[in-house]
């Protein structure tokens, strides 16, 4: 509260008080200069609002413009009759078929050990050793420094850690092997399976530590170091008629699109059938639809007409940017897709079951037609979603990209409110600083006018006791 001086705190809170009530009418207009500033506002929220919602039209319309493997129309599934020995996936480049497999040998890894040790028995190998381990062509010197006392259960740890921090495709584990005497040995497994990752030698270079446990040694296809316990294999399997032989049961070459997860060798064929995963496509199609729908709803709220008392009308109602993306989103949707060669029956969504409400919203409202359409005209619905000039998908990106596209029509609007916007802030702060000073010069001027009246009525009191006492206070 603005004080003046020479005036009680009573005073003062009655001056305020008028020069408060009087410029609230002098801030009439500048009420309005923010009201107005917020409406301009609440539009550039708005046009936020639309741009992400195309956006999010535009990611989930984007992959139907696309062909073969790329749009979400061609997902299948794989599965196999027997799924304990054989399993199936199928992902890009697949296509409806069935398959016969034969699996006659798994592939597996190359693993050695070292000889049995009682865990608690001094090692008796103080000292630095380097051994030299050769996978795969690569050679890998491995030190390990063996302390007096250390045991060999210390000795097989402290390998199996520098094994496993050497950066050799190797897994060293020291295994219990008999719970009852507590029994260690340390198991060496190549991590990759197949002929091609065979751990082909273990050699001291400096010490004897590779000799002393056991682990010293040479392999190769077909003829194993006496401490291998699992030869490395290839597997073998058979696709269709034809043989293959692969390093891993992982195989991802044999048939397009489609992995085969070898888990045991089969008594007889296993068959793999691969087809269309309606389930999932129609996700797919139910989310595009989705953030239709919700950019559908959105543009109708914001142009929606007033009611009967004149209420409810939406905030862009009339604008030309609103009304016009409202009916052409309806077109790009509803709209037939040409087929210059007429070698296609199906040219609007309403003939596969896609069909719009009256709100404009669309809806898979015949499932039975939809999945029938998928089953059996693959290749006329993913016309009617990428068709290169008219497909429904290819006009949905393009409309939105002339919308939301750097430089177009939400930039361009966004830029005139800002311009506005900066205007208003201009005026509502020049504004700001007159009404302050007008309302600082009426507190002077009401604090100078209320002081003149204390004192005409000091000066009036003062006056009636002095007549009072002239009159012998019959005054």
């Amino acid at each position: 509260m603005a004080t003046i001086n020479g005036l009680s705190a009573t005073q003062n809170s009655a001056v305020y008080d008028l020069v408060q009530q009087y410029m609230s009418l002098e801030r009439g207009p500048l009420v309005r200069l923010e009201n107005s500033r917020a409406e301009i506002q609440a539009q550039s929220g708005a046009y936020t609002d639309l741009a992400t919602k195309l956006r999010a039209l535009r990611t989930a319309a984007d992959g139907f413009q696309w062909f073969g493997s790329l749009t979400p129309l061609n997902t299948f599934a794989a599965s196999s009759s027997n799924s304990d020995v054989l399993g199936a996936t199928a992902g890009g480049g697949a296509a409806v078929a069935s398959h016969t497999v034969h699996v006659e040998s798994l592939a597996r890894a190359h693993s050695l050990v070292s000889d049995a040790f009682a865990g608690e028995e001094d090692a008796a190998l103080a000292g630095t050793h380097t051994l030299e381990i050769v996978q795969g062509d690569e050679a890998y010197q491995i030190t390990v420094t063996v302390a007096e006392g250390d045991t060999f259960e210390d000795v097989l740890r402290s390998l199996a850690t520098a094994v496993n921090d050497s950066g050799a495709a190797l897994t060293a584990t020291v295994a219990t092997t008999d719970e009852r005497s507590g029994t260690k040995r340390l198991l060496v497994t190549s991590q990759s399976t197949g002929t091609g990752a065979i751990i082909q030698s273990i050699a001291d270079v400096v010490g004897k530590l590779a000799t002393a446990l056991g682990l010293a040694g040479s392999s190769e296809a077909g003829t194993y170091s006496a401490n291998t316990v699992q030869a490395a294999a290839d597997a073998v399997f058979c696709v269709n008629g034809l043989d293959f032989i692969s390093s891993t049961n992982r195989i991802s070459g044999a048939l397009a699109g489609v992995t085969l997860n070898l888990l045991a060798p089969t008594t007889g064929d296993v068959t793999v059938t691969v087809a269309r995963d309606v389930e999932a496509v129609t996700q797919r199609v139910e989310d595009l639809l989705t953030a239709y729908n919700e950019l559908v709803g959105y543009v109708r709220e914001k142009t929606s007409g007033a009611d009967e008392t004149g209420a409810g009308r939406g905030m862009f109602t009339g604008n030309t940017l609103f009304m016009s993306l409202r009916t052409r989103l309806r077109q790009t949707a509803t709209a037939g897709v040409p087929d210059p060669l007429d070698s296609s029956t199906l040219k609007r969504l309403a003939q596969i079951g896609i069909t719009a409400a009256r709100d404009g919203k669309l809806t898979i409202s015949d499932r039975s037609d939809f999945e029938e359409a998928l089953e059996t005209r693959a290749g006329e619905v993913e016309r009617l979603f990428n068709d290169e000039e008219e497909g429904v998908a290819v006009r949905m990106v393009t409309l939105v990209d002339t919308y939301v596209n750097a430089g177009g029509l939400i930039s361009q609007q966004r830029n005139l409110i800002q311009g506005r916007e900066r205007i208003y802030d201009r005026r509502i702060a020049q504004m700001e600083v007159t009404l302050a000073r007008r309302e600082e010069q009426l507190t002077v001027k009401l604090g100078s006018l209320q002081n003149v009246l204390y004192q005409l009525a000091a000066q009036q009191s003062f006056l009636n006791s002095l007549m009072s006492q002239a009159l012998g206070g019959s005054y």
